[in-house]
């Protein structure tokens, strides 16, 4: 399976590029989350830049409202991006890479912060 195509400019040929494919239902990359619509949402995969041991509900939510941000910021400078995701839901889904794979450690939905099993694992305290 061919990578998704990175963007960094929500402008120009490759972001069109990105569009046409992310239309087809493949996924792209902005920035540095991952885009695809998977089961009726937008879900944006966020990787985080914690080790695992030292996730925190709140520094997982501050790798989230970052990210966030990121795609209210293309949808507000992409008419043709924000016509593709239209009123569909977000999901937010901080990742740790591992490099051969990704663990899903929590998420981010409709405002609502939840951890995915297994997480946190002896967190430290905020």
């Amino acid at each position: 399976m061919p990578r998704p195509l990175q963007v960094e400019e929500p402008s120009g040929p490759r972001f069109d590029l990105a569009l046409d494919q992310f239309e087809a239902g493949s996924s792209f990359v902005f920035l540095d989350c991952g885009l695809r619509v998977d089961d009726g949402a937008l879900q944006v995969l966020v990787p985080t830049q914690w080790e695992p041991h030292s996730i925190t509900e709140a520094r997982a939510l501050a790798e989230l409202e970052r990210a966030q941000r990121n795609i209210d910021q293309l949808e507000a400078s992409s008419s043709r991006f924000a016509k593709i995701v239209g009123v569909i839901p977000r999901v937010f889904v901080l990742v740790y890479d591992y490099g051969m794979g990704g663990l899903w450690m929590c998420e981010l939905r409709d405002g609502n912060f939840t951890w995915h099993d297994g997480y946190p694992d002896d967190a430290p305290a905020v």
